[in-house]
């Protein structure tokens, strides 16, 4: 999104600025490139500022720290809620490093940039699963 597609969303309502008008707790948390001013008018974290923790390299956090607190957020808040994950997930080209699958996809793997992708996919979904069973009560 160029300078000028930025500011234009940011002055537009959107689909979270609509679900937070309707009462709804609205919670956006990235672990990418930020939310370019859709989350502009919402409560945001930028979860990749943990560098600190085990979750994180010295470039970038994996997605798992999208879940840091998470739990805890959600039970703090009895009225209805929307909590959106932004995930660096598959993005290339570093796909090893973005989900730790570089033992993985070493050695005698006849085509590493499709085993790196493949297990991208994978841990994402597993991040995912590990979300949605935290917001099941």
């Amino acid at each position: 999104m160029n300078a000028k597609e930025h500011s234009h969303a940011r002055g537009r309502t959107n689909l979270l600025d609509s679900v937070a008008a309707a009462g709804v707790s609205v919670e956006w948390r990235d672990n990418n490139s930020g939310c370019k001013g859709i989350c502009g008018r919402v409560v945001s974290q930028d979860m990749s500022k943990h560098l600190g923790s085990g979750l994180c390299t010295e470039d970038y956090c994996f997605d798992e720290i999208l879940l840091t607190g998470l739990t805890a957020a959600i039970q703090s808040t009895r009225s209805d809620q929307l909590k959106v994950l932004h995930q660096i997930g598959s993005h290339g080209p570093a796909y090893c490093v973005a989900t730790r699958s570089t033992s993985m996809c070493s050695g005698r793997v006849a085509n590493p940039p499709i085993c790196h992708h493949v297990h991208s996919r994978r841990y994402t979904m597993r991040v995912t699963i590990r979300f949605s069973t935290l917001t099941l009560y």
